[in-house]
């Protein structure tokens, strides 16, 4: 599929509008595969500037691959630390200095990619869920859900305070 930019906009808000029926989160997927091309160069970044006049192409997984295989993942070992985990919950250990989860610019190693790579060496088709996030600069446990009802439920006992939380700050 192609399109044409009919005015001064950013990649990620032009490919919404050109497939409004795609959620945002699949049209990022679409430019962390290479898919998406600007004026036949492949662009990664949601916040690319595009001019009016630049033309957008939508490739297939497979030509993406041909065009420009995907790139080697650099990850660090995992080194999850886990503290509990069962068949609703894989509680953690997050060291300070990582992200929680990825933001727009793509990270790959995250505490959430990590827990995602330890829970599929059990089953490829495993998933799990952030129920809250720390910042990268903050150490601490973090939970995760491994199912989306036990998202929704643990997120609204954080969203009710019914949660304790003991923080201590080392100075």
């Amino acid at each position: 599929m192609k399109f044409k930019a009919e005015k001064e906009t950013t990649l990620l808000d032009m490919l919404a509008e050109c497939m409004p029926d795609t959620s945002r989160s699949k049209l990022r997927k679409m430019l962390t595969e290479g898919r998406i091309q600007v004026d036949g160069i492949v662009q990664h970044k949601a916040k690319f500037p595009l001019s009016k006049g630049m033309e957008l192409d939508l490739l297939s997984r497979v030509k993406a691959h041909e065009i420009t295989p995907p790139p080697a993942i650099k990850q660090k070992k995992s080194n999850l630390k886990v503290i509990w985990e069962d068949d609703a919950i894989l509680v953690v250990e997050k060291p300070a200095g990582l992200l929680s989860i990825a933001t727009d610019k793509l990270e790959v190693d995250t505490l959430h990619s990590r827990c995602v790579e330890h829970i599929r060496q059990e089953d490829d088709k495993k998933w799990c869920f952030i129920v809250h996030r720390l910042d990268r600069d903050t150490s601490g446990i973090m939970v995760f859900a491994l199912h989306h009802r036990h998202k929704e439920y643990l997120q609204s006992q954080f969203a009710e305070r019914a949660v304790h939380r003991t923080y201590h700050a080392l100075i």
